[in-house]
């Protein structure tokens, strides 16, 4: 038989094929060897196998229709055969699983963003955020469901037990460093929650917002608590006298606002005068009543005093009168008593008059005491002013007083109905008498106060 060859063929000991790198390859026994590129690619041998780096297609046998491992395997201290799914400790069930690597040890996440899906649950005393970025670390909670409500952050105080006032339900601190030589860590602001009443029924908050004040010492500069009563919240701002509170804009108060030297254009005021009242200093201002009160006795002004709308007993100011007032006691400071009847004398004290004595009274000047300083608040020289029973004398039945003149008592100081009779008295008429008003037998008497000039000694 003859073999023709049409190109070049490459024999060599046991090899034929193409050229050197592309070739069979009978040299090992029970072996053929396929050897392409210049690499043994496939080597099939007499016991039936097959050794390559790579198959393509379908391969029949054992491998494509096994359901179990030839030689079972141990994971996690867990055989396992490939016939089922097994169970590990501390992976799918309770219990520990010893590790290698990195996760037996880690105490960080690595870098880079994470994200976690579901509820976080942390058991631990403090979560620190650190970043060398300006404006940073940023805390944001976002809610992006489409309805009206937001975001919630909350604080839970629960200390095992019932809860007792003054238990601090949460608190916001905030901290930075002073400029010491070596600066040191300060708290220079805080917010707190707590109980102020953990009565079942009556639960009632008190939150504080304060600052470090001056010497780093933390005080209250807003505090408001939930009262005694329902839809009451009392509100505190500053932090003593010498607190500034500055209001911008238009402060509008619903109900009553209680001043206790507030200043008003650079005057620190004290007291408010109402109608029958007149302080004359820059710390107090007056009502329309006691302005109108003032002025009456300036040039034409025109008062009308109304006790026939309003009885003398309801109106203010009636016990330090209604009319005109001096402030005059160079000799003395000492209070006189509301409603007794005084002369100044020649020392510049005001004296309780007495109509048995000529000098004590009857060509002098005389006013009424209202139970004051007649130097700061002064005495009553004329008009309307209510007069205790205490100080008047001789009042007849009640409703019998109107239009009656009164006298200069021989009792020291009093008012009285009847006139002066002893040898040697004087009579000086004082006033008139307008309206009485009796309650629990003590009648008080409204008079209009209007000393004579003129006066008569008795023989």
């Amino acid at each position: 038989m003859a073999i023709n060859f049409y190109s070049d063929i490459h024999l060599a000991a046991n090899k034929i094929g193409r050229d050197a790198d592309n070739l069979l390859d009978f040299s090992t026994d029970n072996e053929i060897t396929f050897r392409v590129g210049a690499g043994d690619g496939v080597v099939f041998k007499a016991s039936g196998e097959i050794e390559a780096t790579k198959f393509d297609g379908a391969l029949e046998g054992n491998a494509d229709t096994a359901t179990a491992l030839a030689t079972a395997r141990t994971i996690g201290g867990v055989s396992f055969d490939g016939t089922g799914n097994i169970t590990l400790p501390g992976v799918n069930a309770e219990g520990n699983q010893n590790t290698t690597g990195n996760a037996d040890t880690a105490t960080a996440l690595t870098s880079g963003n994470k994200t976690i899906t579901g509820d976080l649950t942390v058991n631990g005393d403090s979560i620190t955020f650190t970043s060398a970025n300006a404006d940073d670390p940023a805390v944001i909670l976002q809610n992006t469901t489409n309805d009206a409500q937001a975001v919630r952050l909350q604080f839970k105080k629960n200390r095992g037990a019932a809860g007792q006032d003054g238990d601090n339900a949460g608190e916001i601190e905030f901290y930075s460093y002073n400029d010491a030589g070596t600066p040191e860590e300060i708290k220079f602001g805080n917010v707190v929650c707590e109980i102020h009443d953990a009565t079942d029924g009556q639960e009632s908050g008190q939150m504080l917002f304060q600052v470090a004040n001056h010497d780093g010492g933390m005080q209250t500069f807003l505090k408001a608590t939930g009262g005694s009563l329902d839809n009451e919240i009392d509100v505190e701002i500053g932090r003593g006298s010498a607190s500034v509170t500055a209001v911008q804009g238009t402060m509008s108060v619903v109900g009553n606002a209680t001043l206790a030297g507030f200043i008003l254009d650079g005057n620190t005021i004290t007291g408010v005068d109402d109608s029958g009242e007149f302080t004359d200093n820059d710390n107090h201002i007056m009502t329309s009543a006691g302005i109108n009160d003032k002025f009456a006795v300036i040039g034409d002004t025109t008062e009308v005093d109304d006790y026939q709308s309003t009885d003398f007993q309801d109106q203010s100011g009636m016990t330090t009168g209604h009319g005109r007032t001096l402030k005059y006691s160079p000799g003395s400071s000492t209070s006189l008593t509301a409603g007794r009847i005084y002369f100044l004398n020649t020392s510049g004290i005001w004296t309780e008059t007495d109509a048995e004595t000529v000098g004590k009274g009857a060509t002098q000047l005389l006013c009424v005491g209202i139970g004051a300083n007649p130097q700061t608040v002064g005495v009553f020289m004329e008009g309307f002013i209510q007069i205790p029973s205490s100080e008047i004398l001789n009042t007849p039945g009640s409703g019998a007083v109107d239009g009656l003149p009164l006298y200069v008592s021989d009792t020291d100081g009093h008012f009285d109905f009847t006139a002066p009779s002893g040898s040697g008295d004087y009579v000086r008429i004082v006033g008139y008498a307008v309206d009485d008003f009796t309650e629990e037998s003590n009648t008080d008497v409204l008079v209009y106060f209007c000393p004579s000039k003129d006066h008569i000694v008795l023989a």
